[in-house]
């Protein structure tokens, strides 16, 4: 794209699960991200606030996060599971990408979890179950029924359009799935699910490796991606 467009960024919280330490490269990452932070003009940082969470259960968490960001003035949640590896312009990515598309109320990064290939889900209405999307479809970025949430950023009105509809502190409690409904979704696929009932939009999106590397820590796993979905943007004073 030869021309850039012009956009105004909103800045964001960012939310962490945690205990007293987090993985190593992970702390490395965020450390990257404050210096990427501190070299930009005022107008120009992405960053307004980190929420962090420390519990047992990972949806309980998850909505101590969602309930303390509702209660602030940003616009956008952008969740890091503490495995990952980031590079610091990977949060201004994704706050541009969503500015730019306003339809979007959950945007997640294509990180595979679990032995799936991909990270994005389709929900089957007649077992109500998910089922993995692989191959994925060829655009960079596209809608689906859910994703799972290693890197997601969330819209306000998204989350809120949820609590509206399940009630406050839902949005990430975990639904029951199958045809006995004896089995539980995970929060991941719970909080879609959730969004899709309430008319909101979920998208994956592919992370270029040219843009720097997405690691999860854990399976050692790089997601490589070729495929570039990022604009040039210019962002307003």
């Amino acid at each position: 794209m030869s021309e850039a467009m012009t956009i105004q960024r909103e800045r964001l919280v960012l939310g962490y699960v945690a205990g007293a330490t987090v993985d190593e490269p992970f702390a490395y990452s965020l450390v990257r991200l404050w210096f990427h932070e501190q070299k930009k003009p005022e107008a120009e940082r992405v960053i307004f606030g980190v929420a962090r969470s420390c519990g047992l259960y990972v949806e309980d968490n998850r909505a101590k996060m969602a309930s303390e960001f509702l209660a602030g003035p940003a616009n956008l949640l952008l969740t890091i599971d503490t495995d990952m590896e980031f590079p610091p312009e990977l949060p201004e990515h994704m706050a541009d990408l969503m500015a730019l598309n306003p339809q979007i109320g959950i945007l997640a990064v294509n990180v595979p979890l679990n032995g799936a290939r991909h990270a994005g889900f389709s929900w089957d209405a007649d077992t109500h179950m998910w089922d993995a999307i692989d191959p994925l479809p060829a655009e960079p970025m596209f809608e689906c029924d859910g994703v799972a949430t290693c890197i997601t950023i969330f819209r306000r009105s998204c989350l809120e359009s949820i609590e509206q509809m399940f009630g406050k502190g839902s949005a990430f409690e975990r639904i029951h799935v199958g045809k006995a409904r004896d089995e539980r979704a995970g929060e991941d696929l719970s909080v879609c699910w959730r969004a899709k009932q309430a008319g909101q939009h979920v998208y994956l999106m592919r992370y270029p490796s040219s843009r720097g590397h997405v690691r999860h820590w854990k399976r050692r796993a790089l997601v490589d991606d070729t495929s570039d979905v990022f604009p040039q943007v210019q962002v307003c004073p």
